[in-house]
């Protein structure tokens, strides 16, 4: 069940009704009941059994370590939490040992979740959960559970278990949210897809020209998805009177890669700050200590992302840019985004090797005779596409400046702008006879 589907918006809607048509106190159980229904359709009866167990054990662990605060609990609390993905990464290095079986989707997100709450608790920053109920609706609330943003237990529990009023006006800007979140995935992200999936299906066939071409169109291609993931996880959030952090500051206008990781999925990066960084000694112990830290950090940010050395790579690779920031101060938004996109052919390749003979063409073969209408279009990103893809990315940058402004137009206008919104979408969005949801790419992680 994609973000993007029919069913998930029936979900949605479901949920909603029923939410403010019970009590106040009975309301986190509907939330409760959606999230294990969302979660059951998405990865079935035994996925959903081992993520019920593990919701138990940490529940237990939560107790014993408030009560008890032993590292080695606490390291077997975090054991068992991560055993099952650092097994599906481990997998993925070897040619012998094939356990991705394992692997829930989502596992990645809501580990982090239970990981941070664990530590929490046993620094005693809050007490804790005594409520089993209370603790399972805060791992697994449905909009987020998939993509994030990685939630702090003292941040979204509370909103949770508190039942909301129906807000009109509220409910009016978790509509327009949804579907600013789907506008950037069926106009911008899918669309600009089409090439790059093209192009990376055989990149030994194409030339440097269409290399950068598809490296430019990933690097907002990715942004693009996730954003738009992250958008609806929030608007669906604020149906319910629920709000989840931001998890994007326009990262592509970061002058620094450091600048960069503040505004990129800030909640992994802040996870990753407070849970590994710090922990490891951040920048206390001398500079030589510290880009040792950076380099840990961003290795089990890479090894988080995916099985395979590309990923392992590209975190050292963000690592790496950050310590020569170190000794070469170059504010510059262009080189940033620049570095930034060099990563992300890493990051797409289907291989380690296969990144670096892309990035090998892209510097030593490049024709500009190979932009031919009729080549273009056999990727599918024909000169109809590139026009909508162009206009779509316009419109959301206009969008993105006055949307603030926007908020304080009469109801009547935004009533009219949300019709324009759908059937936009509905006309020129990526989707047929026989679409089926794409499914997000950080849900691949």
């Amino acid at each position: 069940m994609s973000y993007t589907s029919l069913s998930y918006l029936l979900l949605c809607a479901g949920v909603f009704c029923l939410y403010y048509a019970v009590p106040l106190s009975l309301r986190r159980y509907v939330l409760l009941a959606g999230s294990a229904v969302f979660y059951l359709s998405l990865n079935g009866t035994v996925f959903f059994l081992l993520f019920l167990m593990t919701v138990i054990l940490t529940y237990i662990f939560g107790i014993i370590l408030e009560q008890k605060r032993i590292r080695f609990l606490l390291w077997a609390a975090v054991l068992i939490v991560i055993g099952p993905l650092l097994i599906g990464r481990f997998a993925g290095y070897s040619d012998f040992l094939r356990y991705r079986w394992i692997l829930p989707v989502g596992i990645s997100f809501y580990s982090l979740q239970i990981i941070g709450y664990l530590i929490d608790v046993y620094r005693g920053k809050y007490p804790a959960e005594r409520d089993l109920f209370s603790f399972a609706l805060f791992i697994s609330w449905f909009p987020q559970i998939i993509q994030g943003p990685i939630a702090r237990y003292d941040a979204l529990s509370s909103q949770l278990n508190t039942g909301h009023h129906f807000d009109r006006r509220r409910t009016g800007l978790a509509v327009k949210t949804i579907l600013g979140g789907l506008f950037l995935k069926m106009m911008i992200a899918d669309r600009a897809g089409i090439f790059v999936d093209a192009v990376y299906a055989d990149t030994a066939a194409y030339g440097g020209g269409f290399l950068w071409l598809a490296a430019i169109l990933y690097t907002v291609q990715i942004y693009a998805d996730f954003f738009s993931c992250v958008t609806v996880s929030i608007g669906v959030s604020r149906l319910f009177g629920i709000e989840l952090m931001n998890n994007f500051d326009h990262p592509y206008t970061a002058v620094s890669v450091r600048d960069f990781w503040r505004r990129w999925h800030i909640s992994l990066s802040t996870w990753l700050r407070d849970y590994v960084y710090i922990p490891l000694g951040g920048n206390r112990l001398g500079k030589v200590r510290r880009h040792i830290n950076l380099l840990v950090t961003f290795a089990v940010s890479g090894l988080w992302h995916g099985a395979g050395l590309k990923y392992l790579v590209w975190g050292l690779l963000h690592g790496f840019y950050q310590i020569t920031e170190d000794y070469v101060h170059v504010n510059s938004r262009v080189f940033t985004l620049f570095r930034v996109m060099i990563g992300w052919v890493i990051f797409r390749a289907s291989r380690l090797r296969e990144a670096l003979s892309v990035l090998i063409t892209m510097f030593t073969r490049v024709h500009l005779q190979e932009f031919t209408a009729q080549a273009l279009a056999e990727t599918g990103f024909d000169i109809k596409e590139i026009i909508v893809f162009a206009v779509s990315v316009l419109v959301w940058a206009v969008y993105s400046k006055w949307n603030r402004k926007a908020e304080k137009l009469p109801e009547s206008v935004q009533l009219c702008a949300v019709i324009v919104i759908i059937a936009v979408i509905w006309v020129f969005g990526i989707y047929g006879i026989g679409f089926e949801a794409k499914d997000f790419i950080y849900g691949e992680f």
